[in-house]
């Protein structure tokens, strides 16, 4: 892209000569590999306790293993945002709600969900289901819990969206329903993330 913008200013005029003329860089699809969880791991991790930790922290990463919910969607979830009765949690992706169509998500809720998301205390469904410190505490709290595990890789909150999508992929869903699940606009979203 940046390359196309500097070709367009030279045809313009606004610029002399072309810096990027005889750079080619080339993509290494191998350095782009995503990092994961696998499904012993997450078990590893789910039964791992150690003094000091951080209840809503595990409680909501979790929840980002079991659904592919981001970070910044995650800490602005409500109980409002559940439905009991339909065991389905419906919300509006911060990253995407103002230019996509497919804003919205729906994504199906368990038992287990449900008693991970609990209910309001006092009947006040705006309260927050998770409370969340800063995103970067929140990758630093859960270094600490990865090495408490003993895995040996390096996870942030993110890898917890990946790690749903793979896992449920390799269980036999279809590409379709994932994508549709993580909110994207196009299965090649979907596809990028899973390679």
């Amino acid at each position: 892209m940046f390359k196309r913008m500097v070709t367009a200013a030279v045809d313009k005029d606004l610029i002399k000569k072309n810096p990027c003329r005889g750079f080619v860089l080339k993509n290494d699809n191998m350095t782009l590999q995503k990092v994961i969880l696998l499904r012993e791991e997450i078990q590893q991790l789910v039964a791992t306790h150690f003094e000091g930790e951080k209840g809503d922290i595990h409680q909501a990463f979790i929840f980002g293993l079991y659904t592919g919910v981001r970070w910044c969607d995650t800490s602005q979830l409500t109980y409002r945002n559940v439905d009991y009765t339909t065991k389905t949690l419906r919300f509006q992706q911060q990253k995407t709600k103002d230019h996509s169509s497919r804003s919205w998500v729906i994504v199906p809720l368990n038992d287990t969900l449900i008693r991970l998301i609990g209910e309001p205390s006092d009947d006040d469904f705006d309260e927050r289901i998770f409370k969340l410190p800063h995103y970067n505490i929140c990758n630093l709290y859960l270094r600490k819990w990865i090495k408490e595990a003993g895995i040996k890789k390096k996870i942030t909150w993110h890898c917890a969206r990946h790690s749903f999508a793979v896992n449920v992929l390799t269980k036999g869903a279809n590409i379709k329903t994932v994508s549709s699940l993580l909110g994207h606009t196009s299965i090649k979203m979907t596809e990028r993330m899973t390679e």
